[in-house]
């Protein structure tokens, strides 16, 4: 098993970041469904930069859609859930969010009272960090790859130290 595969991270200073499914940032149109002209325009969310995001991270997440709840190692505490509709998951700042879609899901309460499928850190400070974790499997004798994204992010947020790490290969929505 290869464990890094295209790596890469972003440092933040003091930032607020969001972590989501791009398709919860694109305004929606009837029914829910994201507005295709905006999804299109952002290559299916890879392209952020086209909506006028600056500094973001979108990959697939290599599993699909599915659900995944973040714990923080450093006090236990759950600091939320990221959802994923597209099979994506991205990395932005909230001021940029925010100025592209004021009305983003991820902005509406969840049934259990978190965020809609995203992870909102205020003032990060720290570096989140990704790579692809290679998985092969055997079908009918044939051996073939799968990849995993993993997200890993250290540092603090206010005086509150995060540190936390995402396998997307193990969806643990279900679970408590």
């Amino acid at each position: 098993m290869v464990e890094n595969y295209d790596p890469g991270k972003l440092d933040f200073v003091n930032e607020s970041i969001v972590i989501t499914d791009p398709c919860y940032i694109i305004p929606k149109i009837e029914r829910g469904f994201a507005d295709a002209n905006e999804w299109d325009k952002s290559d299916y969310g890879s392209s952020m930069d086209k909506l006028g995001f600056t500094k973001f991270f979108t990959r697939s997440n290599g599993y699909g859609d599915g659900g995944w709840k973040v714990v923080n190692k450093k006090d236990g505490k759950l600091l939320g859930e990221i959802w994923a509709d597209s099979g994506q998951t991205g990395i932005y700042l909230l001021d940029e969010v925010k100025k592209y879609n004021p009305d983003a899901t991820i902005f509406y309460p969840a049934f259990d009272g978190g965020r809609f499928g995203a992870i909102i850190i205020e003032n990060f400070t720290g570096e989140i960090s990704w790579k692809f974790r290679v998985s092969t499997y055997n079908w009918d004798g044939k051996d073939y790859d799968s990849y995993y994204l993993v997200l890993t992010a250290v540092g603090k947020s206010g005086d509150r130290e995060i540190d936390f790490s995402v396998d997307f290969g193990h969806v643990n929505y279900e679970e408590e």
